[in-house]
């Protein structure tokens, strides 16, 4: 065969090759659309088409990316045909590498109900050993090798098995060069995406007003390189008050002054006695399962029976999904982070709640069921306040018979071990502030040191959550949520029995929802609902109270230097629950909008700027998109908007003083 001949058939197999692979592509889009797709649809055809034409342009787009080396091999090969080889290797590396990252993108939607995210850095932060253990565990590792396999060797069969011995051998070598420079033109356009001024980016993924849809465009690589851009969105901007301008603001003070017009707390009196704070993150304790609890599907354990004792608040949002991320907006209240692992984790951050409590004298500990050494606590959370960094190896020193799982030591000894500390704090008339993460409720789902669990059932749950699970994959999750909650009623029980609950204020929550599949759109309530409860004493009680608010993990810290230490706080940040002041919206950092999302009894707004403001209302259980936003809900989006903006300065500004 003459060398012309064969570099046609070259090029008309690596055409047919990206066609074929372009296709694997899509099949894996529709795999995922049909495995996630919401029961409640609120898409257009149009919107779906958009969807579709804008993922094949994606997947056009990181495929020819990830194939950029064979495509120059392919050039080099019409002068040497060894290149021919060393091409196809590259192919294979290049198109295993894309869909490897959308098997990966598929079992972190499953997992989080978002494509990929920053979350997924957590893999080398976290414990890397319990990460694989629970995806060995929990996920059907083998059915995603298959499929990757499948999606792999497809294009090569193709080009393998398509019969080529039909060109003319007749064709210029000039013709052939020609051939090979406009596809490389169009090459580079569909690596590009886009003819117009900008190049394919984020902002085009957005296709439809369907939260599911735009979930559905990238595909694992691009949101992969969105999640890595957003884990460097760290380095921070150059001038902290852009976030201000962003809203409409010159400066620090008239943004103040427009939120202090806004929200009007009532002042606060501090206690006649120095209070204990024990402050308790469950891990998954998400809304839905926790609502669920019945006498046949018992989620709850013993704290049903010391709910009757304190106040629980079922309509509760996370600030953000993923436990270290709701971890640092807890103490920092902020939306930006990794901070703790950033070029500024290891400097003391005055804008960390802790230091509040610590300058009033408390001793503040941080104790969890994971190792001293996740995220590197042990490192870095003494700059945040803490005196003292508590994790699995220190409680198993204490319990040396307790089960030590891949993702720390059980709730039983957990809990346990926070009782020896509130005791030790009573003895010494010393007050403590005592944040306390939970770990057991985590995959892979396993139920610490063989304890027995009372019944639980999946029919008992919500309709939106069996229609999207199966129950051998949540029974084991229910059995931890249950154990769980079991041993934190068991810890609020001594409190009370032991008349520690006389002076400590008890505040607990979920670090996000429960990691059970849900339909995402207008569901946000649910995507990241967890219930916030206070027990507080009964010398400081409050009289009024309205369990049916809507409350945010922003308003707890706020809350418990109300109670506990008698401070005001500021306006920027979240509110005291157990105030009387009329804006009632809690915020969330969540991705709803741009900004995040506010919710109340009026409904929800999805925080974009002031001209794409998105407002839904409450439709039973529903929320159902407005087609104007009132005036009242406007008028709020400015004010959370406000406090997420001014929250972002104060926090940008520190850090950006800390580098000089």
């Amino acid at each position: 065969m003459n060398k012309n001949l064969r570099a046609r058939e070259l090029l008309f197999k690596s055409v047919l090759f990206f066609l074929s692979a372009l296709l694997v592509l899509f099949v894996f889009r529709v795999c995922f659309f049909f495995s996630f797709h919401p029961a409640d649809t609120d898409y257009s055809l149009k919107d779906l088409l958009s969807a579709t034409a804008m993922g094949l342009r994606v997947d056009a787009k990181w495929l020819c990316v990830f194939l950029i080396p064979a495509w120059v091999c392919v050039g080099l090969s019409f002068w040497r045909e060894f290149f021919i080889k060393v091409a196809v290797f590259l192919s294979f590396i290049g198109l295993f590498l894309v869909c490897l990252f959308n098997c990966i993108n598929f079992g972190f939607y499953s997992f989080y109900s978002s494509p990929i995210n920053p979350i997924i850095f957590g893999f080398l932060q976290d414990d890397t050993k319990a990460i694989m253990h629970t995806l060995s565990a929990d996920w059907p590792i083998f059915e995603y090798l298959f499929f990757l396999a499948l999606g792999v060797v497809f294009p090569f069969l193709v080009c393998k098995l398509f019969p080529l011995r039909h060109f003319n051998e007749k064709g210029s070598k000039k013709k052939l060069i020609v051939l090979f420079c406009l596809l490389t033109l169009l090459f580079g356009v569909m690596v590009r995406g886009s003819l117009g001024k900008f190049p394919l980016r984020q902002e085009d993924y957005a296709v439809s007003s369907s939260s599911f849809l735009n979930s559905c465009v990238p595909n694992g690589l691009a949101a992969f390189y969105e999640a890595n851009k957003a884990r460097k969105a760290l380095t921070l901007p150059s001038n902290p008050a852009q976030y201000l301008k962003e809203v409409g603001f010159k400066d620090e003070e008239q943004a103040t002054k427009f939120l202090d017009s806004k929200i009007k707390a009532n002042p606060v009196k501090a206690p006649s006695k120095a209070q204990n704070v024990v402050f308790i993150v469950m891990e998954s304790m998400g809304r839905d399962v926790f609502v669920s609890h019945t006498e046949s599907n018992n989620t709850l354990g013993s704290l049903k029976e010391e709910l009757e004792h304190g106040y629980l608040f079922i309509n509760g949002v996370s600030i953000q999904n993923g436990t270290f991320p709701s971890l640092e907006g807890l103490i920092f209240d902020t939306a930006l982070s990794p901070i703790s692992q950033s070029p500024y984790g290891r400097k003391k951050l005055s804008f960390s709640q802790i230091l509040k409590f610590k300058d009033k004298g408390y001793k503040t500990i941080f104790l969890t069921g994971a190792p001293e050494s996740w995220r590197q606590i042990n490192e870095t959370f003494h700059f945040y306040g803490f005196d003292k960094i508590l994790g699995a190896a220190t409680i198993s020193n204490k319990y040396p018979e307790a089960e030590v799982g891949p993702w720390g030591i059980g709730d039983e000894w957990l809990f346990k071990y926070a009782e020896i500390l509130v005791e030790q704090a009573e003895r010494e008339h010393t007050p403590i502030f005592l944040m306390i993460l939970s770990t057991s409720n985590h995959p892979p789902h396993h139920v610490p040191d063989g304890r027995e669990v009372k019944p639980v059932a999946f029919d008992a749950l919500p309709s939106w959550l069996k229609t999207q699970n199966k129950p051998e994959e949540v029974i084991p999750q229910l059995n931890t949520y249950q154990y769980a909650s079991n041993q934190l009623g068991h810890f609020v029980s001594f409190l009370r029995i032991h008349g520690f609950l006389d002076n400590t204020i008890v505040a607990v929550t979920g670090d996000h929802n429960s990691r059970i599949r849900t339909e995402v759109n207008q569901n946000w309530h649910h995507v990241y609902g967890v219930p916030v409860i206070f027990w507080v004493p009964t010398s400081i009680r409050p009289n009024c109270v309205d369990h049916a608010e809507w409350v945010s993990h922003r308003d707890i810290f706020p809350t418990l230097e109300a109670l506990a230490l008698g401070v005001k706080t500021s306006s920027y940040l979240g509110r005291n629950i157990f105030d009387t002041d009329k804006f009632k919206y809690a915020l969330s950092y969540n991705p709803v909008g741009r900004y995040g999302f506010g919710i109340s009894k009026n409904g929800l707004i999805a925080l974009n700027d002031d001209e794409n403001t998105d407002c839904y209302s409450w439709h039973g259980d529903l929320l159902k998109r407005m087609n104007d936003c009132p005036k009242e809900m406007r008028e709020a989006s400015r004010v959370l908007r406000t406090q997420r903006a001014l929250s972002n300065f104060k926090i940008t500004s520190e850090l950006k003083n800390n580098e000089k």
